[in-house]
């Protein structure tokens, strides 16, 4: 129920600012600049997850010291299969 009030005074605050002088483009602009944000702090979070924080289930070590462990193998198109779903309106890949 709180979610649902706060979208509703998200939505009439946009619409009172789409209402004034110059709304539009100040709307696309807030848009673009949160985008942005939102792309910055993930990045910054997805290297601090991958360089610095550890991990009990890779026993301490993080997930970049553990794939200099471990041996990759490249996958090949042969190891996966399509798999329809929703009724065959899409179709997935699925490892063989």
């Amino acid at each position: 129920m709180r979610d649902l009030a706060i979208l509703l005074i998200h939505v009439l605050v946009t619409i009172a600012r789409l209402m004034c002088p110059g709304g539009a483009r100040s709307v696309v602009v807030e848009s673009l600049l949160v985008k942005r944000q939102l792309e910055r702090k993930l990045v910054s979070f997805q290297d601090y997850y991958n360089k610095d924080g550890v991990h009990r289930r890779l026993d301490g070590a993080t997930p970049n010291e553990q794939s200099e462990i471990m041996d990759r193998k490249t996958a090949r198109l042969e190891d996966y299969r399509g798999e329809k779903t929703l009724r065959g309106l899409y179709q997935g890949q699925v490892a063989a």
